[in-house]
């Protein structure tokens, strides 16, 4: 497309064809050109400011949906976003703090509007670490308090990482999982149309869909939620052996497939192993050595010794932490709330059992009190068991 600034130049431009008469002095220095003189280019602010009389979209709308572009590639690929890589893809390697900025606030808003969807940076691994010596420090009622200034107080580097996270309330993403009619008959009519013979998409009824595309959202999704609560109530780690030992009475021993809900025989399941190894390289578990192992590694090696423990029952020279991603994304919040409702669930299914056995039923005032309660009870047993209150980091 032509520059906005020469199109108006020829629209001014004499018929006569004469190299003088009409022209200013200005309008001959952009078509140095034409006249044969050797001039420069108009500049970028000059170009912007004829872009946005016409409409078109600047230079930084531009750049901010390039970024956003690169986001959403990054974040289908659970890969975080480095600042470097923004430079070097948006900006061509030079961006000042006073050209990235504004990009990144623009690239924010078309997310946030666009696709309920934030830019967030994840904290680093030293200032997690950081965080957990100030809460093994603390004592439990002011073990919030202190992780709330972690940041402020250090003087670690921010990661320069971000990860795409989502804007929307849960109320609005539990109503678009709601089953309803109308929806079911409408994707019936669609599929019937479109993919007659696709027996890998069937209609769910729902404005949010788990199932399509053949991936095993729903196994891999409910596998992690409760490795992060286990190691949540084990004081925020757990050593390898124990978390294989907790994995085989779920009926996932070493090699063995993470359950599927998808319909297509093409999938080939993911087994365990392999999960967990993914989980790690997209950062939402930390896999490191013990301090004792580390601390004994040397002697070991000199002495010609192997590595410690390994082989099905796990390596006791490791642990596993939460990774960075999870805590962004997830957060120990959400996971309390995960297990409370796991946990109220067999509690209340008991009690209306005990009911029906006595004949005897609680009204739904007292029993939605009583469910209140009972939730609020779970969530300091929970915060206990982490060795600490049960944090939110934004």
């Amino acid at each position: 497309m032509p520059r906005a600034t020469r199109r108006k130049v020829s629209e001014s431009q004499p018929q006569s064809g004469s190299q003088g008469g009409g022209y200013s002095q200005s309008t001959q220095r952009r078509h140095g050109r034409v006249t044969g003189e050797d001039t420069e280019e108009p500049d970028e602010d000059e170009e912007t400011e004829d872009a946005e009389s016409d409409g078109e979209p600047t230079t930084v709308d531009r750049k901010a949906n390039e970024l956003v572009r690169l986001a959403l590639a990054t974040e289908y690929r659970r890969a975080p976003l480095r600042r470097d890589e923004i430079a070097k893809k948006i900006f061509r390697g030079r961006a000042s703090k006073g050209d990235f900025q504004p990009v990144f606030e623009r690239a924010r808003q078309i997310l946030d509007k666009t696709f309920g969807m934030e830019l967030h940076e994840i904290m680093s691994r030293a200032e997690r670490d950081r965080a957990d010596a100030a809460r093994e420090g603390a004592q439990a009622p002011n073990a919030e308090a202190n992780m709330a200034g972690v940041k402020k107080k250090g003087t670690t580097a921010s990661s320069k990482q971000y990860i795409l996270r989502s804007t929307l309330d849960s109320t609005i993403i539990e109503a678009t999982s709601v089953y309803d009619i109308e929806i079911d008959d409408a994707e019936k009519a669609e599929l019937a149309l479109w993919r007659p013979n696709d027996e890998d998409c069937r209609p769910e009824g729902t404005l949010l869909t788990w199932k399509h595309g053949g991936a095993n959202q729903l196994g891999m999704a409910g596998v992690l939620h409760v490795i992060l609560a286990l190691i949540l109530v084990n004081g925020r780690v757990l050593t390898d052996m124990q978390l294989r030992t907790y994995l085989k009475r779920l009926r996932l021993p070493p090699g063995s497939a993470i359950p599927s809900n998808a319909t297509s025989q093409t999938v080939k399941p993911l087994t365990i192993d392999a999960y967990l190894a993914q989980l790690v390289k997209q950062s939402y578990l930390d896999k490191q050595k013990t301090s004792l192992a580390s601390a004994q590694g040397g002697q070991k090696r000199a002495r010609g010794g192997g590595a410690v423990g390994g082989g099905d029952d796990g390596d006791a020279s490791f642990e596993w932490k939460w990774g960075t991603r999870a805590i962004a994304e997830v957060g120990e919040e959400g996971v309390g709330g995960f297990v409370v409702d796991f946990m109220d669930g067999i509690d209340r299914e008991r009690e209306n059992r005990r009911a029906e056995e006595d004949g005897v039923r609680e009204s739904t005032k007292k029993e939605k009190e009583g469910t209140r309660k009972r939730k609020e009870k779970l969530l300091v047993a929970i915060g206990r068991a982490a060795g600490g209150g049960l944090v939110s980091f934004k």
